[in-house]
């Protein structure tokens, strides 16, 4: 899961990966943020550092990692991972759906309970860095299949 797709990612309440994936934020080589939230949603799941690690240097989080570090709740073989969420998914019934909406709001209300201000700084932000030299050089660079040259 890369850019937008590990935003979603890190936005989920549970993850299933296959033995393959990883999740990156490689925004800033566009001359981005990160967005959609998972400035924050990342620094809830991951803490400061490996949330600073994925956004500046954007390194890949790989799935044995993201495991370790309680990101993902299930490991699949690769090429099952929806198999396996869809069996995950069947132990929500262990339990009342209100009951575990409401645990699930506890737990991002604590975590997560600056997302709309987040989300509210991340739009003018991001728009402001489409305009940068540095999203237009990045955006070449990826076109051209080479690498960005930054001031």
């Amino acid at each position: 899961a890369a850019g937008a797709g590990a935003s979603l990612a890190f936005a989920c309440d549970l993850i299933v990966a296959g033995e393959e994936s990883y999740f990156t934020l490689p925004f800033g080589k566009i001359g981005l943020i990160p967005d959609g939230g998972v400035s924050l949603t990342a620094l809830a799941s991951v803490g400061r550092h490996r949330a600073l690690a994925l956004a500046l240097l954007q390194d890949k989080l790989g799935v044995a990692e993201a495991e370790a570090a309680g990101i993902v709740a299930q490991r699949a073989h690769q090429g099952h991972a929806l198999e396996a969420a869809l069996q995950l998914a069947q132990h929500l019934h262990i339990a009342p759906r209100d009951a575990l909406a409401k645990a699930k709001e506890a737990i991002n209300r604590t975590a997560l309970g600056q997302l709309d201000e987040q989300l509210a700084w991340e739009e003018p932000t991001q728009y402001a860095q489409m305009d940068s030299d540095g999203h237009k050089e990045g955006v070449m660079a990826f076109l051209e299949k080479r690498p960005a040259r930054f001031d």
